[in-house]
C-alpha cells in the first residue's frame, strides 16, 4: 500500500460531485418506492424508534426491530438502528426521506473508494475513477442501496473505506472511522487486517488502540447479542462448510456475471455432500487463493489485493462461520470494490493501449443493468414477482409472493403461490408457514374443514405452535357450527 500519500487528491470533491450524479442517474427513481420486506421490522414496526436515545442502541441487544420478528437478540446494529430513530423523529414515516440518505451514503462510499484506489494504492486518478465507477454501479449494489434495512451495509463501508484512508495518513481518527463501522455491522471485523497492513510497520501504537478497539467491540457484541453470529451451526462445521462454499461459487458467479439478480436465492441445499456445487466450490477457492498468491509473487500485488479483499468480504458467508442466509446480494455490496480494485489494475496495465478504454463498458453496462433491476423494488409484490420470475423453484420466494398478495386483499392469487411453493419440496419450516398461511386464507374465506385438514397437518411439523393450534381450534369450532 501507497503509506506516503498525506493528503486526499485534489480531485476527490470532483470524484464525489461525479458520484452524487452517478448515485441519482443509476438509482435515483427508488426514492419514492415503498418500505419492502424487512423494512417492516426494523422501521415500520419497530417500537425501540420512539427513542433517540443512542445509548440504548449501544447497550441493548433487542433494539434492531420489531420484537415478533425474531431479529432482536441476534441483530446488533447501534448505529444504523440510533439513525432510523432519527429518521422517524425527523420525518415520520415517508420513505423518500429514508431513502435520500442512503443514496447519499452511497455516492459518499464511492467517492472514499475512489480515495482508497488512488490515494492508498496508488492507481492513477483515471484508474480510480473507473474502479469506484464499477463499484457504484455494480448491480449486486442494488439490494443494499435500494433496501433502508440495509443501511447497516451502507455506514459499514464508510467506516471501512474511511479507516483505511486514515490509517495511511497515520490519523488517530482511523480507529474512530473503524469503531462507526463495527457498530454498524460485524462484518467490519474482517476488513481489521486490511487497516493494519495500511498503517504501515512504524505505527505500532496505532495498530494497538485498533486491536485493543475491536477486541473490545467482541466483548460488547457478544454480551448485547449474546455471540458474534447470528444461529447456531447448521448440523456440523462440516456441513456448513460444505453449504457455504456452494455458496462461494454462486457469489463468484454474480460478481462476475451479475445477470439473475433477485431479492431471494434458494436457501435450501439438500445432501451437500452429494451435491456438485460444494466441490466445485473448493476447487474454486482454492484456485482463487492460489492465484491471488501467485499475482503477489509476481510482483501484482494491487491486484493480489483486490481478491484477497473480496475473499476477506465473502469470509462470514461461505461457511467458516455459522451461515444465516445461503446467497444474498448484499454480502455482495464489499466485494464490488474488490471488482473496482482489479478493474483499476486492468486499466493502469493496459492504459498505454486504446483496448483499455474498451473498460469503461464495464460500468456504463452496470449502470444500465442496475437501472432496470431498481424497477424491482418498488414495492413488495414486485420485489417477490421478480424473485420468482428470477428463480421460479424457489419455495421461499413463493411463500413471500403469497404474503403479498394476502396483504392486498388478493387471496386467490396467493393461495396459489402458496400450494405453488407446497409443491417444490420446501424445507420443513417452510413447508409448517405454507400450511399454516393455507389454513388462515381457508378460515378468512369460511371453509373451516379445509382450514382444520392444512391446521393439522402444519401441527405435525411443530406441534407446539400456538398460531397453528389457534387455527385448528378456531376451525373446528366453526365447522361444528
Amino acid at each position: 500500500m501507497n503509506n506516503g500519500a498525506q493528503d486526499p487528491p485534489r480531485s476527490f470533491r470532483t470524484a464525489l460531485a461525479a458520484a452524487v450524479v452517478l448515485v441519482a442517474a443509476v438509482y435515483g427513481r427508488s426514492l419514492f418506492h415503498d418500505f419492502v420486506y424487512d423494512d417492516l421490522w426494523t422501521i415500520v414496526r419497530n417500537p425501540s424508534l420512539t427513542s433517540v436515545n443512542p445509548a440504548r442502541f449501544l447497550l441493548d441487544g433487542r433494539t434492531a426491530a420489531a420484537p415478533e420478528s425474531g431479529i432482536p437478540g441476534t441483530v446488533y446494529r447501534p448505529l444504523p438502528t440510533w439513525t432510523f430513530a432519527l429518521n422517524r423523529r425527523l420525518s415520520g414515516l415517508r420513505p423518500w426521506a429514508w431513502r435520500a440518505p442512503d443514496l447519499a451514503l452511497h455516492a459518499l462510499n464511492g467517492a472514499l473508494v475512489f480515495l482508497v484506489l488512488s490515494s492508498v494504492l496508488g492507481f492513477s486518478p483515471a484508474a480510480g475513477a473507473l474502479g469506484a465507477a464499477v463499484f457504484l454501479t455494480h448491480p449486486v449494489q442494488t439490494e443494499t442501496v435500494v433496501w433502508v434495512t440495509q443501511r447497516s451495509n451502507l455506514l459499514c463501508a464508510a467506516g471501512v473505506f474511511a479507516a483505511l484512508w486514515l490509517a495511511a495518513r497515520g490519523s488517530p481518527w482511523a480507529a474512530a472511522a473503524f469503531a462507526a463501522a463495527l457498530l454498524s455491522k460485524e462484518t467490519a471485523v474482517f476488513f481489521f487486517p486490511f487497516v493494519i497492513l495500511a498503517m504501515g510497520p512504524q505505527r505500532k501504537k496505532s495498530a494497538v488502540r485498533l486491536t485493543l478497539l475491536t477486541i473490545g467491540y467482541l466483548f460488547l457484541r457478544i454480551g448485547t447479542a449474546g455471540g458474534f453470529a447470528q444461529r447456531s451451526w447448521r448440523g456440523s462445521f462440516f456441513e456448513n462448510f460444505m453449504v457455504g462454499q456452494a455458496a462461494w461459487l454462486e457469489y463468484v458467479k454474480l460478481l462476475l456475471w451479475p445477470a439473475k439478480l433477485a431479492v431471494s436465492h434458494d436457501q435450501y441445499l439438500m445432501s451437500p455432500w452429494e451435491h456438485p456445487a460444494p466441490w466445485v466450490g473448493i476447487i474454486l477457492l482454492a484456485a482463487w487463493i492460489a492465484g491471488a498468491v501467485l499475482l503477489w509473487l509476481q510482483g501484482s500485488r494491487r491486484a493480489a489485493l483486490g481478491m484477497a479483499w473480496i475473499a476477506a468480504a465473502l469470509t462470514p458467508h461461505i461457511g467458516l462461520f455459522p451461515l444465516d442466509t445461503f446467497v444474498a446480494e448484499r454480502f455482495l455490496y464489499f466485494p464490488a470494490a474488490g471488482i473496482g480494485v482489479l478493474a483499476a489494475a486492468a486499466w493502469d496495465a493496459g492504459k498505454a493501449r486504446r483496448a483499455a478504454r474498451l473498460l469503461w463498458a464495464l460500468p456504463a453496462l452496470f449502470a444500465v443493468l442496475s437501472f432496470r433491476q431498481t424497477d424491482s423494488w418498488r414495492n413488495d409484490l414486485t420485489l417477490w414477482r421478480s424473485a420468482v420470475a428470477t428463480e421460479p423453484g424457489n419455495s421461499f420466494a413463493r411463500l413471500a409472493l403469497a404474503e403479498a398478495f394476502y396483504a392486498r386483499g388478493r387471496l386467490t392469487e396467493a393461495a396459489q403461490a402458496t400450494r405453488d411453493a407446497m409443491t417444490l419440496n420446501p424445507s420443513a419450516p417452510l413447508a409448517f408457514a405454507g400450511l399454516n398461511n393455507l389454513s388462515a386464507m381457508a378460515l378468512k374465506e369460511g371453509r373451516p374443514r379445509a382450514a382444520l385438514i392444512f391446521a393439522e397437518k402444519a401441527l405435525r411439523i411443530q406441534p407446539n405452535s400456538p398460531v397453528a393450534r389457534g387455527n385448528r381450534d378456531r376451525a373446528a369450532a366453526l365447522k361444528l357450527r
